[in-house]
């Protein structure tokens, strides 16, 4: 807790289950700082979590006062990955109400209440209990316009949705040229003409469109910033 109180624009991670400490992983790696909140701690994955260096705050994520003492008043957002959707939906709501602009990443298994939270509360979910749900949350924690990641080769990539600003750094470039220089691939694009999977490399992407970009999370958020910046 000690060392919990003096991080800022952290992660908090609710649930330390097998997506839980695959989540921790995944954000450790892409060098976030982590505190998990975790109501057992005979838990199989306590220790190994202490063991990557991340403060485990043991409590129940619903109560208020456990998720204040993991800094929610200082972090980027918070994961919630527990195995029940009620456990999930009651620590995302009470997050919500203590700092309604925190980023929420929730785990949840039913797809008529993930639409509602989503439209409601937005609150963004991802689906899943395999291993490939570990990083999509670790992404979409980092990065709310995440919307997959997976592992190619050993490679950390995830894919985003972006629509290019006018005169911003996108605007009137090729699809050829924006994925040589910055080592992305284009899947997707779509304006007034229509919709395109994987466009031609001669295109030119014009203000407006809407293009799905995979690549690694750092290239990504930088087109992504470098096009809301000079476009502003």
């Amino acid at each position: 807790m000690a060392l919990a109180s003096t991080y800022t624009n952290h992660i908090i991670v609710c649930g330390l289950g097998k997506v839980g400490y695959r989540v921790v992983g995944q954000l450790r790696s892409a060098g976030q700082e982590v505190v998990v909140i975790q109501r057992n701690p005979q838990n199989e994955f306590f220790d190994l979590t202490l063991g990557l260096g991340v403060p485990v705050i043991v409590g129940d994520a619903r109560q208020a006062d456990m998720l204040l003492q993991a800094g929610l008043l200082r972090a980027h957002s918070v994961s919630i990955v527990t195995n029940d959707d009620l456990t999930n939906l009651d620590i995302a709501l009470t997050a919500r109400e203590l700092r309604p602009d925190v980023q929420i990443v929730m785990r949840v298994f039913n797809d008529a209440l993930a639409r509602k939270l989503a439209s409601a509360f937005n609150i963004k979910t991802a689906f899943s209990t395999s291993a490939l749900a570990a990083p999509t949350f670790a992404a979409a924690a980092i990065n709310r316009e995440v919307q997959n990641a997976i592992y190619v080769g050993g490679q950390f990539l995830v894919t985003q949705e972006l629509k290019v600003t006018a005169g911003g750094v996108l605007d009137g470039q090729t699809v050829g040229a924006i994925e040589q220089d910055n080592d992305v691939s284009i899947l997707y694009r779509r304006n007034a003409g229509g919709e395109d999977l994987r466009p031609k490399t001669e295109e030119r992407l014009n203000a407006g469109d809407v293009i799905v970009l995979i690549g690694v999370l750092a290239t990504l958020e930088r087109l992504g910033q470098l096009n809301k910046a000079t476009g502003s």
